[in-house]
């Protein structure tokens, strides 16, 4: 321990963030005086890397619990979302009777709105893991205030702070969802089953992303779905929808030409079930938010 207040001092002062980490690292192990006051130094550090390794150490420190609440408190209020997510994790291995008043605020910042959208599961499944009743009835009171129509509010916590290269090795592996069965993410290489992803981050905001793959028949890609459609004289068409606009459809019938129906024509649409299922059914919920991480890069510039 005797090198302890130089690797303080370098944690304090070293201009280079590599040997700040390092000098962290080391007094981690040491478990010397300086260790504490260095992670709090840390947490506040201009590069993630060294705050993330300060986060890293938090857990294995020996300080009573308040002290480390208070530890991952400073991360909840001013650290990125993964930063975040990460104390929150920690938190939820911590003594109940310490932690469960911090938790309770926090789900009142969920039901008023006001807690980031990336830490929202972490949040929850930390209250479904707890052995508290008062926050598990409080999480349940938050839900059943969601409409169970609206898709989006039942998957709001997969929405942000997903892990986009662990949603690509989903996309590209997963046993049972099997996206890379039915689509591509080139033009001309691998399937063709159903739309090419090339471009969908640039197409589409999270929501619609999120909504395409949990509710898949709610919209349809064009060129890869049947509608039937009611129109205001009577008629009912069935046929390929080819493409869609604000205003119009496009749909082929058969051999015929396509054509194209104004929607203010149309008194009732039904969109054929679609083949792909629901992967709210197959994905856990951080799953499904690395998925959709991963498909927002898709098309956007690097």
């Amino acid at each position: 321990e005797e090198f302890a207040p130089q690797l303080f001092t370098l944690v304090q002062n070293h201009p280079d963030a590599g040997v700040r980490s390092a000098a962290l690292l080391a007094l981690g192990h040491l478990n010397a005086e300086q260790t504490v006051p260095a992670i709090r130094l840390a947490l506040n550090d201009k590069e993630r890397d060294v705050r993330v390794n300060a986060l890293s150490l938090i857990a294995e420190q020996d300080l009573p619990a308040d002290e480390l609440i208070n530890l991952f408190s400073i991360v909840l209020q001013k650290a990125s979302i993964r930063e975040q997510q990460a104390a929150l994790r920690g938190l939820s291995d911590l003594p109940l009777e310490k932690t469960e008043a911090l938790f309770s605020n926090l789900l009142d910042k969920l039901q008023s709105g006001e807690l980031p959208a990336g830490i929202q599961l972490e949040l929850t499944e930390a209250v479904e893991e707890s052995d508290s009743q008062a926050l598990k009835d409080k999480l349940e009171a938050y839900r059943a205030g969601i409409d169970p129509d609206d898709v989006i509010a039942q998957y709001r916590d997969a929405l942000e702070g997903g892990n986009p290269w662990q949603g690509r090795n989903i996309f590209m592996s997963h046993e049972t969802s099997q996206c890379v069965r039915c689509h591509s993410l080139v033009a001309g290489e691998g399937s063709d089953v159903g739309p090419l992803l090339t471009n969908i981050g640039a197409k589409y905001d999270r929501e619609e992303l999120l909504r395409s793959l949990v509710a898949p028949s709610a919209r349809i890609a064009p060129g890869y779905g049947t509608v039937v459609l009611t129109l205001s004289d009577g008629k009912t068409i069935s046929g390929i929808l080819k493409d869609e606009t604000d205003n119009s459809l496009v749909i082929q019938v058969g051999e015929a030409a396509p054509q194209t129906i104004k929607k203010a024509d149309i008194t009732e649409r039904i969109n054929a079930a679609s083949s792909m299922p629901p992967m709210g059914t197959i994905l856990e919920r951080e799953e499904l938010r690395n998925l959709i991480a991963f498909l927002v890069t898709l098309g956007q510039d690097s």
